[in-house]
């Protein structure tokens, strides 16, 4: 059985907890690059985080990991495509580069 890590992650009331580290993964939104991290809080469903600021950006569904064949990494590069998708290329980029200035 391979090793768990763990990241911090932010509850929607700002405290920082640890979650199991399933995944990493980059993205590029307007030629910036954003990392990404899929955690799962125990006993949660896997989601994935801005790796920043340990934002939470979207659950991943049982359905899109069974699609993927498991694959977190995978899995999470769908979700966030389709938030991206929803919500606006030009949207999610600056809603995460104002929770990166809200880290320095």
């Amino acid at each position: 059985m391979g090793d768990v890590f763990y990241f911090k992650v932010r509850t929607a009331d700002g405290v920082f907890v640890e979650a199991e580290q399933l995944a990493t993964f980059t993205h590029y939104l307007q030629a910036v690059q954003f990392r990404f991290v899929v955690t799962r809080l125990h006993g949660g469903r896997p989601a994935v985080t801005h790796r920043v600021s340990g934002k939470w950006i979207a659950d991943i569904p049982q359905s899109t990991l069974a699609a993927c064949r498991g694959d977190y990494r995978d899995a999470g590069k769908l979700v966030l495509i389709d938030v991206i998708r929803r919500q606006g290329e030009e949207r999610v980029c600056q809603a995460l580069k104002r929770a990166e200035q809200n880290c320095v």
